[in-house]
């Protein structure tokens, strides 16, 4: 009878495993470790996945990480970030010489699953499934993503085809299914000619050149790229459609340039969304960070094309942080701008000022 029952159970797990997918590994378990050296942080285990921030994320040394193994030659970190959010990928295995303060036992055999798997509804991928789950990437219904682990029962850990090179994320689990087809599109992908998005290699500081595009419809354009910042003509400023420059892209907005109805112009954001799929090649903005004050009483505007015209003054030893310069002559000014950010009045704001009155 012992015998019988046992061959029975050995049937019932054999089918049973026909069955079910092949299971992912768990992200619950990891140890805790300082490093001594920054070093930059990829959504996958190597230089040609996305990097977040830009093309920027970096890890800064001596922050506490949770270190959840060793994939290969890279490690897979979390780390909380000076803004508050959190952030989990991976850094080169090199970091290894430089960790100490080490608590618990780390994994150097970090063997991750590797099955097909849908989306079934739209959704988000996030590489902050830990506080506040900001968006790295929108996804349609019927997205196709390879599941590589689980963390607990709310995360999945994938892998996928993004803008423009491969992305490993977080997607809430309940979105996430084994049956479905790969039918549906990405949010960013069309019917039409798909547009591509690619990093500029040492481009140093300088802003991308523009390109003409045609844009359907309004759009409400902020200073910067999200509606927490500055939003000219008394909150109202509106691009109503038609040729605009286009320069590039950040964190799901557009920066374009637009003539308003009164001849003058104006740079700002829109979201990255309004952009048509006509097959463009569309450069990411890597925008440079670099904090300073300003050296001289001076100003901030969003026309250096028309007609410069100061949105608000600013006093020297304003505290600003420098995002690129552009040389005059490509937009038909005689001297250099410094693109900016500042904190104005009652809100974030970015535009030119003067080069000379930041030092350059």
């Amino acid at each position: 009878m012992k015998r019988k029952c046992l061959i029975l159970t050995i049937l019932f797990l054999f089918v049973l495993s026909m069955t079910l997918p092949v299971s992912a590994a768990s992200l619950t378990k990891f140890a805790t470790a300082r490093f001594d050296q920054s070093f930059p942080v990829y959504s996958g285990p190597g230089t040609h996945y996305f990097r977040a921030n830009n093309g920027k994320a970096t890890y800064g040394g001596g922050g506490v990480a949770r270190v959840y193994g060793l994939e290969g030659s890279w490690l897979l970190i979390g780390y909380e970030m000076g803004s508050g959010d959190y952030r989990i990928g991976y850094i080169d295995d090199a970091a290894l010489n430089y960790i100490y303060d080490i608590k618990g036992e780390i994994n150097y055999n970090l063997v991750l699953g590797s099955y097909t798997a849908y989306t079934n509804a739209n959704c988000n991928l996030t590489d902050d499934p830990i506080i506040n789950n900001k968006p790295i990437l929108s996804l349609g219904s019927g997205t196709q993503v390879t599941v590589l682990a689980t963390m607990g029962t709310e995360w999945t850990f994938v892998e996928l085809t993004g803008y423009s090179s491969l992305m490993r994320g977080f997607v809430r689990s309940r979105f996430i299914t084994t049956s479905g087809s790969s039918s549906s599109t990405n949010s960013f992908q069309s019917t039409y000619a798909p547009n591509t998005y690619y990093h500029i290699p040492n481009k140093g500081s300088g802003l991308p050149q523009w390109q003409t595009v045609y844009f359907q419809g309004a759009q409400e354009v902020y200073s910067g790229p999200g509606t927490y910042y500055y939003r000219a003509n008394q909150g109202r400023a509106t691009m109503g459609g038609g040729l605009c420059r286009l320069y590039g892209v950040e964190n799901g907005w557009a920066m374009i340039g637009y003539e308003l109805s009164n001849g003058l112009f104006r740079i700002g954001y829109v979201p990255q969304s309004a952009i048509p799929e006509e097959g463009l090649s569309i450069p990411y903005l890597d925008l440079i960070c670099d904090y300073g004050e300003l050296t001289s009483d001076t100003f901030i505007t969003d026309d250096i094309v028309v007609r410069v015209t100061a949105v608000q003054n600013l006093p020297r030893g304003t505290s600003v942080t420098v995002l690129g310069y552009t040389n005059g002559l490509v937009y038909g000014q005689s001297s250099l701008w410094a693109y900016v950010e500042v904190t104005g009045s009652t809100y974030l704001m970015r535009g030119f000022v003067p080069a000379a009155a930041v030092g350059y």
